[in-house]
């Protein structure tokens, strides 16, 4: 059986698919209150970018680097400087599964960010958002700086809790942080060569 692994490991190696995580969480925090929760994540990690900004703004990539996302679909939003978004997520937490539909707006700043709203009328969720910074730092790191609310109409059992839901929600941002930065490695890799 190690065997096995190792020879995965080296395959791995071998095709260039970066399989560690460079990046290093600055701040991590999620909580709840009166129905919302609220996410700060701030990591410095490896990455290019202008992939990392276009994978966040190409919704048929998101389930690349986001697990929970089971359907995406983009709409037409009437205005040309916005991307709107169908995404349907499903995700369990302990045996409590559930499916949340979220259309959202993406919008580029004129200083880089992106800007994520979320629409309450056509979505599971009464609000919510999100600003995405992405900078790149004098070593070659690239800093990441993601504040986000969101409050879902679902709801969550006793047992499960909202401080359980909000660390949740914290263990997937970092998670798809991680896809982030080694998707954009792999990109980087091959236009290299």
């Amino acid at each position: 059986m190690k065997d096995h692994l190792y020879l995965c490991f080296l395959f791995l190696c071998l095709l260039g698919i970066p399989i560690t995580w460079a990046g290093e969480v600055i701040e991590a925090q999620a909580d709840h209150q009166d129905g919302v929760y609220h996410l700060q994540l701030v990591v410095r990690m490896q990455g290019d970018l202008a992939s990392i900004r276009d994978l966040l703004s190409d919704y048929s990539q998101v389930s690349r680097y986001n697990p929970i996302i089971r359907e995406s679909e983009t709409l037409s939003s009437g205005q040309p400087e916005v991307v709107k978004a169908r995404l349907v997520a499903e995700d369990c937490i302990i045996l409590f599964c559930t499916r949340l539909v979220q259309v959202q707006e993406l919008r580029h700043l004129i200083n880089g960010d992106l800007q994520v709203t979320i629409l309450p009328n056509e979505s599971d969720y009464s609000q919510g958002g999100s600003l995405w910074h992405l900078e790149n730092m004098a070593d070659g790191s690239l800093l990441l700086r993601v504040d986000a609310t969101m409050a879902p109409n679902v709801w969550i059992p006793p047992l499960v809790g909202p401080a359980l839901v909000a660390e949740h929600m914290k263990n997937r941002a970092l998670e798809m942080v991680h896809n982030l930065e080694n998707l954009s490695r792999h990109t980087t890799l091959l236009h290299a060569s």
